[in-house]
């Protein structure tokens, strides 16, 4: 059945002795073929494409208008080898994104079976990975609060599910730009739920997390983890925040081709280290080093980081909010 909706069928032929019958897949299976969130299905023909706006591993990704909204239109595209695969992953995706309705997360708004692609909440201003790397961007303390508090936000209400649902893919690339208004409410919203996973208690698995930079070691090491992995990956979007470069750069072995050996230093509790330019608050620095610790269950819950933030924003001084 799934093969069959994979691609692209709507129905199959049942064999009962010499005759042959057609059953609609929907009648039997509906969540195949995403009838159970039939309001969100929609066809190629209802977007007006405008053009390419990027491009990754899954596919291309287009600006696009769609019920007189403008859209990103992310396309999937795979190998006919790896279909059943790959829309297991495209259902899983759809229906975790149907879920997720938050502020501070991209929103879904509808979804194509022909070609497979998702119709989401366009972020005007790229993502925060290339929008902290660019230094022309002015950036106060304001909005790096405001920032970390989005992200906070995003994944406190994923860690709120039960079962919690764990990111497992936090990352500054992962983080879209949703304004660069100073004062807006809203500057960064998290994206990108296809390594996400609902965990009951721990899960063991790395799957296609290969970049170790924002990757907790006990995800390195091949341990089972919790939520509190996602805790460490925000931990050290903290530290980009003031950075402003890609994490562990510093270092030499972040260079090389053998991504284990940076893996390693890590797992034995190699950390960025705030550039002697910038003055950080010390709640902020105290904030990220505990979300990075080496000991999982010494990371703070979302609850508690955003608290902290809170805290943190309320008691900036006025001058320092304003500056760089």
């Amino acid at each position: 059945l799934e093969n069959a909706a994979a691609f692209g069928k709507t129905e199959i032929e049942f064999k009962a002795g010499e005759d042959s019958i057609p059953i609609q897949i929907d009648s039997i299976a509906p969540d195949l073929v995403m009838a159970d969130i039939s309001e969100m299905l929609m066809k190629w023909d209802d977007l007006t494409i405008e053009k390419q706006v990027g491009q990754g591993a899954f596919g291309k990704v287009y600006s696009a208008i769609y019920k007189g909204k403008r859209v990103a239109v992310k396309q999937i595209e795979v190998e006919a080898n790896m279909k059943a695969e790959a829309y297991r992953e495209f259902r899983r995706e759809v229906a975790l994104c149907a879920e997720l309705q938050n502020p501070a997360i991209v929103a879904l708004y509808g979804v194509c079976l022909d070609p497979w692609c998702l119709a989401l909440e366009f972020m005007p201003h790229g993502d925060l990975y290339t929008f902290l790397k660019d230094k022309t961007n002015r950036i106060t303390w304001k909005m790096r609060i405001t920032m970390a508090q989005n992200i906070a936000e995003a994944i406190r209400f994923l860690h709120s599910f039960q079962p919690k649902i764990i990111h497992r893919d936090l990352k500054s690339p992962n983080c879209l730009m949703a304004s660069i208004d100073p004062n807006a409410e809203y500057l960064v919203k998290v994206t990108d739920f296809g390594e996400s996973r609902a965990v009951a208690t721990s899960y063991t698995g790395r799957d296609r997390l290969h970049n170790p930079v924002w990757l907790a070691p006990e995800i390195m090491k091949k341990e089972q983890y919790t939520e509190k992995a996602d805790v460490f990956s925000f931990g050290i979007i903290m530290w980009e925040l003031v950075g402003r470069e890609k994490p562990f750069d510093e270092y030499e072995i972040a260079r090389s081709s053998f991504t284990y050996q940076l893996e390693d230093e890590i797992i034995g509790g190699l950390r960025p280290t705030i550039p002697k330019d910038k003055i950080c608050p010390p709640a902020y620095v105290q904030l990220m080093e505990s979300c990075w610790n080496s000991d999982p269950k010494a990371r703070p819950q979302f609850e508690e980081i955003c608290k902290q933030i809170n805290r943190l924003r309320e008691s900036l001084p006025t001058e320092m909010a304003e500056s760089e």
